[in-house]
Order: C-alpha cells, then sequence, then structure tokens
C-alpha cells in the first residue's frame, strides 16, 4: 500500500501542475500585425483550431513545432508570447501585385505574374486587369499569355503604380501592346512600354488632382520636357 501511495502523490501532483498551468496560460488576447486584410477575430478563427489552441503555451509550442494553419494570401506568420494570456501573431503576407477574373473567380498574381491565390472576393486595393482572354490558369503557374512582352507591361504597370502610390482600381490591356489604368472616373492612357516607369513617376506627381475629374488623360507620349499631359474632360 506504501507503494501505491509513493506512486500517486507524484501523479498527482504532475495532474495539479499541468491543471494550473493550462489555467494560468489562457489565450485571453490574440494582437495581430502585419497585414489590414484580415480582422484579429478572422485570423483568431484561423489558426484556433481547437480547445487546446485557447491555451498560450500550447499554442505557441504548436506553432513553433508543427505545420501552419494555411491562411489564404499570407506567405506565413510568427507567433510571440507577450504575456501569460496574450498572444502577437506577426503576418507576412504574400506578394500580390493585381489580380483579373477567371470563370468567376478573381486570380491574384505576383510581380513575376505567378498566381498565388484564387478567390470570390476582390480585395480592396489590388490592381483589377481587365482586356485578357485567358484559356486556364494554374496556382503557383505563371499566367499562361503567349507573348512575354503583354504580360511584362501588365504586371510591371501593376507594380509600379503600385510603388508610386497610384492606386489604379484598373489595368486594361489595349491590344496589341498598350495600356491604359482607370483612376476614380479618369482614364489614363499611359501607351506602351516605352518610359512606363517615367510616366507613372510624372502621373504620381498630380495624382492628388485627378480627385473628383471626369475624362481622359492623355500620357501615351513621355513628356520630356515637363510641360504637362493633355486631359480631355468628358462633357455630360
Amino acid at each position: 500500500m506504501k507503494k501505491v501511495k509513493f506512486i500517486f502523490i507524484p501523479v498527482l501532483i504532475i495532474l495539479i501542475a499541468v491543471g494550473l498551468l493550462f489555467v494560468v496560460f489562457t489565450v485571453k488576447d490574440i494582437e495581430v500585425s502585419g497585414s489590414d486584410i484580415y480582422t484579429k477575430e478572422e485570423i483568431q478563427s484561423y489558426v484556433i483550431e481547437d480547445a487546446y489552441d485557447c491555451h498560450t503555451l500550447y499554442f505557441w509550442l504548436k506553432s513553433r513545432f508543427s505545420k501552419q494553419v494555411d491562411i489564404p494570401f499570407i506567405e506565413r506568420y510568427d507567433v510571440a508570447l507577450t504575456s501569460l494570456n496574450t498572444v502577437r501573431i506577426s503576418l507576412e503576407p504574400k506578394d500580390i501585385s493585381g489580380c483579373l477574373k477567371y470563370m468567376g473567380s478573381y486570380i491574384y498574381f505576383d510581380k513575376k505574374g505567378v498566381v498565388q491565390e484564387t478567390s470570390e472576393e476582390l480585395l480592396e486595393g489590388v490592381p483589377f486587369i481587365t482586356g485578357l482572354d485567358l484559356k486556364y490558369i494554374v496556382v503557383d503557374k505563371k499566367l499562361p499569355i503567349e507573348e512575354n512582352r503583354t504580360l511584362d507591361l501588365l504586371v510591371n504597370t501593376a507594380v509600379l503604380t503600385g510603388y508610386y502610390g497610384v492606386k489604379a482600381e484598373e489595368i486594361h490591356l489595349v491590344p496589341p501592346d498598350e495600356v491604359l489604368i482607370r483612376i476614380g472616373n479618369v482614364r489614363v492612357e499611359l501607351g506602351t512600354k516605352k518610359n512606363l516607369e517615367e510616366k507613372i513617376s510624372d502621373l504620381s506627381d498630380f495624382y492628388a488632382q485627378l480627385d473628383g475629374l471626369s475624362g481622359t488623360l492623355d500620357m501615351r507620349k513621355y513628356n520630356e520636357s515637363k510641360t504637362g499631359y493633355t486631359f480631355r474632360k468628358e462633357t455630360e
């Protein structure tokens, strides 16, 4: 009987200690940083998979040594304990340069034209590309555009508008090799890839002045003398 008691007491102590750990290390708050795509509650719904994940120590260990949960548009994430009851999740978004619509879904691609995600939703702030006729798409593969120069033109336009802070709501291919973008009610004709970056840089200088305007801005020919570009106001 004494031997049984000696075995029972340490086991009881261990069980009590484990129970206390689960009580003390309870997730009460999750801090999220690194991306505006999701709310804190949405990230929580992705990463908290079962009741055990509600305990900070277990959740932290699981994030370190187990496969991470797949979260659309997120490349990876890091989990850190900031207190006994608080977890900080730092998100690393995927490189998304633009999107287009194919068979009812939005196809998101990176700066190399490689498809990263498909979704039923259009993310705010991502340039939307039109004017392409695709036969198929494959995730993690380049967009199947026969002419590489066409793909380069569209992707470069998406990347450069983002770099220079120009929020292009739509990027449209004008066959065979010209591009225009839409900013609110203004159509900006950028022409071919020649001097594309210089033209978008110029556009960023007076981008704010386009707010509230309706019409077409002709930037097909780069104005080296910096004397301005022609704007044709839309007639009612």
